[in-house]
């Protein structure tokens, strides 16, 4: 999968949906930061270049409410910011009984995708 939908934030590279990607892939898969970036970024990742920062950052602005309205229901302090993270993903998307984390981060993808 790649950037490109439509859906996008003001003075970001990424896409609403890849940025749904990575964190849905880091909240409910448990992937490192290195392996989403490679999964998710168009541009290719020098080897010795281990995480992404951006991928933390755009975690502690979702979970502040400031990329995505959290629609009244709030997220809790508990847990660790990848918990509060996969709370978040449920939220803006749900999943399906018995979904796969890593084909729901997926659809998660093309939902916010669509969302344009």
């Amino acid at each position: 999968m790649t950037v490109g939908p439509t859906v996008r934030f003001s003075r970001r590279l990424y896409s609403a949906s890849a940025l749904i990607l990575a964190l849905a892939l880091w909240g409910l898969c448990g992937l490192s930061a290195g392996a989403i970036r490679k999964e998710v970024s168009p541009w290719e990742v020098p080897p010795e270049v281990v995480g992404w920062r951006s991928l933390r950052r755009w975690a502690e602005q979702s979970v502040a409410g400031k990329l995505w309205p959290l629609r009244g229901v709030p997220l809790g302090e508990a847990g660790s910011l990848r918990e509060q993270v996969a709370r978040l993903v449920h939220q803006l998307v749900v999943p399906e009984p018995g979904e796969d984390p890593r084909q729901f981060a997926h659809r998660a993808f093309g939902a916010v995708a669509g969302r344009g």
